[in-house]
């Protein structure tokens, strides 16, 4: 079986209200739908946070980045 490192600005995530993130999120379903393992290191900003966890269901093996806002 193949594996596949992702790295994403994004959390990619069904309910992600931007394309980058729901191109991201369709490109892991059709990797997992070919049978590929697929790693995720991405960036969470804190109001994504409740997302992590599906996130998290959708891919073998996952790590994560909470970003803050800068002053």
């Amino acid at each position: 079986m193949k594996s596949i490192l992702i790295i994403s600005p994004y959390l990619p995530h069904e309910k992600v209200g931007h394309a980058g993130g729901k191109a991201i999120y369709e490109f892991i379903r059709e990797l997992k739908k070919r049978n590929r393992k697929v790693f995720l290191v991405s960036m969470v900003s804190p109001e994504e946070a409740e997302a992590v966890d599906s996130v998290r269901r959708g891919v073998d093996d996952s790590r994560f980045l909470i970003t803050r806002p800068s002053l």
